[in-house]
C-alpha cells in the first residue's frame, strides 16, 4: 500500500479534527489525549485498520506472515481501546471476537485482562459470545467448575437455532474438548465456508477467515502434540494455511502494530503500546422493571485508560 499517501491524509485529519479542535475549545473538546481517543473510538472509519487493509493483502502474496500478524494484532487492538460509549450492554462475552484474534495472532496474554478471572463465566450478552466466550475462559484458567458449566451451555447452544456459523464455532469448541477430532475438522472447514456470509461488523478482513485461524490456535493450545497432530488445516480459499503454519510454528513472534504513525501523530503509536485495559462490570437495567444485569463499565474503563495514556 501507499503508506506515504496514507499518512498524508491522516495528517490532514489529525490536524483538522484534533489539533484545530482543541486549540479553538480545549474546554469542550479537551485536550489532544482526551480527543484523540473519543474519534479513535467513535468514528467508524477514523484511524481504523479497515483504512489501511490493503497492507494486509500485500503481505500476503509477499508471505510476509510477520507483516499479516502485525496487522491482526493491531485490528485486535484497536478493538479492545475502551470506548465510552461501547459494549453494546453486554458484560465481558463482548471481546469474542477479539478473544479468537488473540489467539490468532500469538496475543493470548490479553485474556487475562478481557476476561479477568474475578469477573467469572459471562451470562448477559448475546448467546453466541457467551457460550463461546466462556470455553475460553474455563480453559484458559483451567477450572474444572466453571468448564462443566461453560460445556453444559455451550452444548444447548450448538443444539439451539443460532445461525449455522455460530453453531459450528461452539461444536468446534466443543470437539476438542471431547476428543472427536473427525467432527473438529469437518466443522473447522465449514467454519470457513460460511464466513462469507455472516456480518463482520468488527474485522477489517472480510475473506479470511480469522476467528477459523483463532479456532485453529486455540486447538493447539488445548491439545496434546499428538492430538493437535490430527486437527486439519481447512482446504478453503478463506483459510491461509502457510500463514497457519508459520504461526504455529515461530516461537519469536514480535507483537507489534502493522502501521506505525509518524512524529506528528505518535500519540496513536502511545495508544496502541498501552496496556489491554482490563475489563470493568457494573449493573444497568435494561427497562425501569427489569433485574439488574452485568454490562461493561464503559464510561469507568474509557476515564482510567485516558488517564493512564496522560500518565496522570
Amino acid at each position: 500500500m501507499d503508506k506515504e499517501k496514507y499518512f498524508k491524509e491522516k495528517s490532514a485529519e489529525y490536524q483538522k479534527f484534533i489539533i484545530e479542535m482543541t486549540n479553538k475549545n480545549q474546554e469542550y473538546f479537551g485536550d489532544v489525549e482526551r480527543r484523540s481517543l473519543e474519534l479513535f473510538g467513535m468514528q467508524p472509519l477514523f484511524f481504523n485498520p479497515e483504512e489501511y487493509k490493503d497492507g494486509f493483502y500485500e503481505a500476503v502474496s509477499q508471505k510476509d506472515w510477520q507483516s499479516v500478524n502485525d496487522f491482526l494484532y493491531q485490528e485486535m487492538c484497536y478493538w479492545l481501546v475502551p470506548m465510552s460509549d461501547g459494549g453494546g450492554g453486554y458484560d465481558h462475552c463482548f471481546y469474542f471476537y477479539q478473544a479468537m484474534e488473540a489467539y490468532a495472532c500469538n496475543a493470548e496474554h490479553v485474556l487475562e485482562k478481557i476476561y479477568p478471572y474475578k469477573l467469572g463465566l459471562t451470562e448477559n450478552g448475546y448467546p453466541f459470545y457467551v457460550a463461546g466466550s466462556n470455553l475460553i475462559i474455563a480453559k484458559y484458567y483451567h477450572d474444572g467448575d466453571m468448564l462443566k458449566k461453560a460445556v453444559e451451555k455451550a452444548e444447548k447452544f450448538s443444539k439451539s437455532r443460532a445461525s449455522k456459523f455460530e453453531r459450528l464455532v461452539v461444536q468446534f469448541l466443543l470437539d476438542i474438548l471431547n476428543g472427536d477430532f473427525e467432527s473438529a475438522n469437518g466443522n473447522l472447514l465449514n467454519v470457513c465456508k460460511g464466513y462469507g456470509r455472516i456480518e463482520k461488523p468488527m474485522q477489517a478482513i472480510k475473506d479470511i477467515c480469522i476467528p477459523a485461524h483463532g479456532l485453529y490456535c486455540i486447538a493447539k493450545s488445548w491439545l496434546a502434540k499428538e492430538e493437535f497432530a490430527s486437527i486439519k488445516m481447512p482446504e478453503h480459499k478463506a483459510f491461509l494455511q502457510e500463514y497457519a503454519q508459520w504461526r504455529i510454528n515461530t516461537s519469536d513472534i514480535i507483537l507489534k502494530p502493522y502501521m506505525i504513525y509518524p512524529q506528528e501523530m505518535d500519540i496513536f503509536n502511545k495508544i496502541y503500546a498501552m496496556p489491554t485495559a482490563e475489563t470493568l462490570l457494573t449493573q444497568e437495567r435494561l427497562t425501569d422493571k427489569s433485574k439488574l444485569r452485568p454490562v461493561i463499565d464503559n464510561k469507568r474503563m474509557h476515564q482510567i485508560f485516558t488517564e493512564q495514556l496522560k500518565g496522570d
